[in-house]
């Protein structure tokens, strides 16, 4: 609903701007909210410019009492105006702004989708883009973007709106966390219950098997499927152990990321489908256990996408620690794939992965090549 307030508003604000203010009025919602306090002033404005001329300053006020981004760009995305909102939330004062242009406020990885919809006729863009702050630091916000026109129809730049989404974003990240915080909960008990109760059944039961079959020793048929019987139960409890290790590494729990990294990659390199190569310039690592939980996970993900789906012959991982960052790198030569055929990564799994390690402070990129292969990188800061 929001959504097509802010377009509604955009919608008439453009008018306006064409001298044309015999526009119907927005009506306002049942909840007053702010969004309605911007729809009364702009209704208000309109009602007053068909009535008289006014003044600079009466819009100014208008202008200047939206707490959402408000900007004005010309046809080349220079900015021509901005409100009081946008020097309080990005801190560049005006001057400043009218040497920028919105490609500079954005951020890069973005900027494409904002640059294609102005290459189309479309009249309106929506989406969720981090703005850059003069400090660097990234603002995310609900963007939607405007076309302006001159009197005679001639394209006349852009206006953007842009809500911050700070405090929502916040919320999601705490909701992420405890949902993360819950799966490797519920990790650690199926694992201590596989381990602790099916695990030690079948072992019982194994041994009981192993003394019944000494005592039937001389009945050559019974003896052999005793025995058939005990390394069956030999394969399940391998399994077991299996599971309970995917499931929680002991190292892991411990808080050793890359001895239990390098656990995986022996016991996945002595299966001899992919070589496996493993390069870490530190023995522990300085990330807190939440984070080495994050970039494990990531980890498994990957290696079970390759081995599913990428046909490859080696999969490369690397860890490097400085004093201030962690990187982890995967990469194999398998057969790729496109990324814009494909935004959610390979499957829902790393996709996940992505959301958790964002919402841990860290960035997740990927980058594949079709006949090359595909590579994933994670960031943390120290």
């Amino acid at each position: 609903m929001e959504d097509q307030r802010l377009i509604a508003i955009s919608d008439l604000l453009a008018q306006y701007s064409i001298g044309n203010f015999d526009t119907e009025e927005i009506k306002l919602s049942e909840n007053l909210d702010e969004i309605d306090t911007i729809i009364s002033g702009v209704n208000m404005l309109g009602e007053e410019l068909e009535a008289t001329t006014v003044s600079r300053d009466f819009f100014a006020n208008i202008y200047n009492t939206v707490s959402n981004i408000l900007i004005v760009c010309d046809n080349n995305l220079e900015v021509t105006d901005v409100n009081d909102a946008s020097i309080s939330l990005l801190y560049y004062d005006s001057d400043e702004f009218k040497k920028k242009s919105l490609d500079q406020l954005i951020h890069k990885l973005q900027v494409c989708d904002v640059k294609t919809w102005m290459e189309s006729e479309s009249l309106h863009y929506h989406g969720e883009v981090d703005f850059v702050k003069k400090d660097g630091v990234l603002l995310p916000t609900d963007l939607h973007v405007s076309r302006l026109y001159n009197p005679d129809e001639s394209p006349n730049g852009f206006l953007i709106i842009a809500q911050d989404l700070t405090d929502k974003k916040l919320k999601e990240r705490e909701i992420l966390l405890n949902i993360m915080e819950t799966q490797e909960q519920e990790r650690r008990r199926v694992a201590d219950d596989l381990h602790d109760s099916l695990g030690q059944e079948l072992s019982g039961i194994r041994m009981m098997l192993a003394t019944i079959t000494n005592q039937v020793k001389e009945n050559d048929r019974a003896h052999k499927n005793l025995n058939s019987v005990i390394n069956l139960l030999d394969s399940s409890l391998q399994n077991i152990r299996s599971i309970c290790f995917d499931l929680v590494p002991s190292a892991l729990t411990e808080g050793e990321l890359v001895v239990a990294m390098n656990q995986v990659i022996r016991k996945m390199d002595s299966q001899g489908e992919i070589k496996y190569h493993f390069k870490a310039n530190v023995e522990a690592t300085s990330l807190d256990k939440q984070r080495q939980v994050a970039v494990y996970r990531v980890f498994q993900e990957f290696i079970h996408n390759a081995m599913k789906h990428a046909k490859c012959h080696s999969i490369v991982v690397e860890i490097e620690e400085s004093s201030t960052e962690f990187q982890m790198s995967i990469e194999d030569d398998g057969v790729g794939f496109n990324i814009e055929k494909g935004k959610e990564f390979t499957g829902r799994g790393l996709s996940t992965m992505y959301s958790r390690v964002k919402a841990l402070g860290g960035k997740m990129e990927l980058n594949s090549v079709i006949g090359e292969g595909t590579a994933i990188k994670i960031i943390f800061k120290i």
